[in-house]
């Protein structure tokens, strides 16, 4: 099934401003949009690496997918193109893999600036990405720990240099429901907290040059270090390491379906999981 994906285009031109857009957005989702697509915080395209920022877009039913990269080239520093995917709710939640919508990103250039103006196409199928490496799989564990354990707190992680932190989040966000994927907030390098008032971020990392992330006095923040021992967390490494495993992803759909919860969800159907691959009548008790 094709689905169409819009996309837009931002960057510096006496200011940080749009140069392109194809979604039809409501005008507060177009300013907010603004925001997200500059730079994430002071100093962090000095880092020299791009980094991705997704979020929702409430009004105009849409879900945005962004990679930001420095752009050295401009007179003025610090500045930064950003690469916006916009798509539907509907089609976030049929997509099997929702990480494949990175494969549609286009590094920017002065030159190729008007051409983000058009609709992308995308094929649903399950992707038959790479299992994560061993230093990877140790930071999906510290993440999906913290943001399961204390779902309703922000999570907050150092960005290792050794690390494809990018992929690792990706693969967090192919492991949700469709009502928690389309809700989910995150950026993968920022110097500062991005939240907006009504719009926590769920996850966020700094890079390895500032000592933590930084929220506001009222706000509960967790840095994601520790890993849990407890069976719900392995069930859910089990499918992590086997990118193209589809039976977790269906229970995933299913179940979430008729959830109104968010992060605090996830725990649950996961033990659910890990009681079902046991035998016995106690295996039966527990299920029930």
């Amino acid at each position: 099934m094709r689905m169409i994906v819009h996309q837009a285009l931002h960057g510096y031109s006496e200011g940080h401003r749009q140069f392109a857009c194809s979604a039809e957005l409501t005008s507060n989702d177009s300013r907010f949009v603004l925001v997200m697509s500059d730079a994430s915080g002071s100093g962090v395209t000095a880092e020299g690496i791009s980094y991705l920022t997704g979020y929702p877009l409430p009004e105009s039913g849409l879900y945005a997918l962004a990679r930001t990269w420095p752009a050295p080239e401009m007179p003025r520093p610090g500045c930064v193109w950003t690469h916006t995917l916009f798509i539907e709710f509907a089609d976030l939640a049929a997509l099997d893999s929702p990480s494949q919508l990175a494969s549609l990103f286009k590094p920017p250039s002065i030159e190729t600036a008007r051409a983000y103006g058009g609709d992308l196409h995308l094929t649903n199928a399950l992707a038959r990405g790479r299992a994560l490496s061993s230093s990877q799989m140790q930071v999906f564990l510290r993440l999906a720990t913290a943001l399961y354990e204390q779902p309703h707190d922000q999570v907050w992680a150092r960005r290792a240099t050794d690390t494809q932190v990018d992929d690792v989040v990706l693969r967090l966000w192919d492991l949700q429901w469709p009502r928690l994927r389309r809700s989910f907030r995150f950026c993968t390098l920022t110097s500062r907290d991005r939240s907006q008032e009504g719009a926590l971020f769920d996850l966020q990392f700094c890079g390895e040059s500032v000592s933590r992330l930084r929220f506001a006095q009222n706000t509960e923040a967790v840095a994601a270090t520790a890993i849990s021992a407890e069976p719900w967390l392995a069930q859910l490494a089990d499918y992590a390491g086997r990118p193209d495993a589809s039976e977790f992803r269906e229970v995933l759909r299913l179940l979430g379906t008729d959830v109104l919860g968010g992060r605090e969800t996830m725990r649950a159907i996961c033990e659910l999981q890990a009681t079902l691959t046991r035998r016995g009548p106690a295996a039966v008790a527990d299920v029930i």
